[in-house]
């Protein structure tokens, strides 16, 4: 693959994840759901890793603005949070729909060994026909 097309399958993606964040009732192929998840898990990691770092430095210099900055990056990675998390659950159920399977399933995630099936079941193939969540999604350009 080329830097355009992987750029022109992001920007699918990402199209597809916003225009459709609350729509449960849909499929996503798997070239729609992992990009933005990907990038979203990257996004949420590096806040993450950036809160330690201005927390560490906080505690070790004690300094006003390393403490502001920190209070920065921390309501940055809530924020981040609260506006990735709802999108990301809908597009995981329309995933699974892809599959030919019920949203409900994401609740196996809910004990420790519940994600190996669960991502097992993200990286399957589409159903090749149209199934009860809708029709075979069309490749978006």
């Amino acid at each position: 693959m080329t830097v355009q097309s992987l750029v022109s399958l992001f920007k699918s993606s990402l199209n597809h994840y916003c225009t459709y964040p609350l729509n449960i009732r849909k499929r996503t192929t798997r070239a729609e759901y992992w990009p933005c998840f990907i990038a979203g898990l990257t996004l949420l990691c590096t806040l993450c890793v950036l809160c330690f770092i201005f927390s560490q430095l906080c505690i070790r210099y004690d300094s006003g603005i390393c403490f502001l900055l920190g209070i920065i990056i921390y309501f940055a990675l809530l924020t981040s949070e609260a506006v990735i998390t709802i999108p990301t659950i809908t597009a995981l159920i329309r995933r699974l729909h892809d599959t030919g399977r019920s949203g409900w399933w994401l609740c196996i995630s809910f004990t420790i060994i519940g994600y190996i099936p669960l991502i097992i079941f993200l990286c399957q193939k589409s159903q090749p026909t149209a199934n009860r969540y809708g029709p075979v999604p069309k490749q978006r350009k």
